[in-house]
């Protein structure tokens, strides 16, 4: 944390309601048990799933 902020990477906004809207990421990729791996890879897999409509991948 810097500043009291957790910093993800990804980059976003807050609406006049006090809500924190995402926008976009500042790169595209997500370290995940010491590998990095492409969230645009990971969404387009489950993008090639026939039930599936819409995805985002976002590193938590």
């Amino acid at each position: 944390m810097v500043d009291s902020w957790f910093r993800t990477g990804d980059v976003g906004a807050i609406d006049p309601d006090g809500y924190v809207i995402l926008k976009d990421r500042s790169k595209d990729l997500i370290k995940s048990g010491g590998e990095w791996i492409s969230s645009i890879d990971l969404e387009n897999a489950l993008m090639a799933h026939p039930k599936v409509r819409e995805a985002t991948v976002v590193n938590i």
